[in-house]
């Protein structure tokens, strides 16, 4: 469905619903018109396409871009700004329907308080294809109404719902651990020590925001993710100039340092001893 949706405080369902006893719309947005801080009485997963904006949820303004996607639960206040560039998919839906599957996934984001606004989760590209393509068949089902499109559409949109809740935990929602998160993504940097990684990768492993992970991060391992990955290959270096007779630049190439006398420095500042002087110790 593509259409005009006028400003409003708030929206109800039965405004998008082409069959109450189908209570599920899919709208699609394209070039990013601001939307004024509103609520609604339906669920609403938001597909972010293409393009990238802002919207503000839960007191707080954040980043969209292609490939996240947002769930909002009833009543959560939410905003818009103005983002010519941003395409997304909105699917509307009535709470009954998640309700009324006890052993639906992430049913701990339907008891996600309001105040807390959207729960956010990025999608590799494989998994935003795969959900376009559900949400794109939803629309197509409510548009035709064959025979059985109602029951069609629930299974599509029970389908699509679980691909999401698959993928990775929702970031803001109620059964969440940002720690936890975190805590992954530093035992794959202690088994990969040689793997270049920036802060926006390690990010983006872990499904959030540069800045909501780099707190997680520091909450979890009690350093800074950059600081923890550098210790971990100083760790590995001192390891391997201890037990291996493999030279100093092989050991700064082996721990993820292309430069053998940047090695030297950061293992300096870091062990007050060169190198070579470590191992002659050791």
């Amino acid at each position: 469905m593509r259409l005009e949706v006028p400003p409003s405080p708030f929206y109800r369902g039965r405004a998008f619903y082409g069959d109450p006893e189908v209570p599920i719309a899919v709208v699609h947005i394209e070039g990013g018109p601001a939307f004024p801080p509103h609520g609604h009485d339906f669920y609403e997963l938001v597909l972010v396409r293409s393009g990238e904006g802002l919207y503000e949820s839960g007191g707080a303004e954040r980043r969209i871009r292609a490939g996240d996607a947002l769930f909002l639960p009833v009543r959560a206040r939410h905003s818009y700004a103005r983002s010519p560039s941003l395409a997304y998919v909105n699917l509307l839906f009535d709470p009954a329907l998640l309700l009324e599957e006890p052993l639906a996934p992430g049913l701990e984001l339907l008891d996600l308080a309001p105040e807390r606004g959207a729960a956010r989760l990025r999608l590799p590209p494989l998994a935003l294809r795969e959900a376009l393509a559900l949400a794109n068949r939803v629309d197509q089902e409510l548009l035709r109404r064959d025979s059985g499109y109602g029951l069609m559409a629930k299974a599509l949109l029970a389908q699509l719902w679980t691909l999401l809740c698959r993928e990775r935990e929702w970031e803001g929602s109620a059964g969440e651990s940002a720690e936890a998160r975190a805590r992954r993504v530093a035992e794959r940097i202690t088994r990969e020590p040689s793997a270049e990684r920036s802060s926006a990768d390690m990010a983006e492993e872990a499904g959030t925001s540069e800045r909501n992970f780099r707190r997680a991060f520091k909450r979890a391992t009690g350093e800074a993710p950059l600081a923890f990955a550098r210790r971990v290959r100083i760790e590995e270096a001192k390891a391997l100039l201890s037990g291996s007779d493999k030279t100093v630049t092989q050991i700064a190439s082996l721990v993820g340092f292309g430069d053998p006398a940047y090695f030297a420095r950061a293992f300096k500042r870091a062990t007050g001893l060169a190198p070579s002087a470590f191992r002659r110790r050791a």
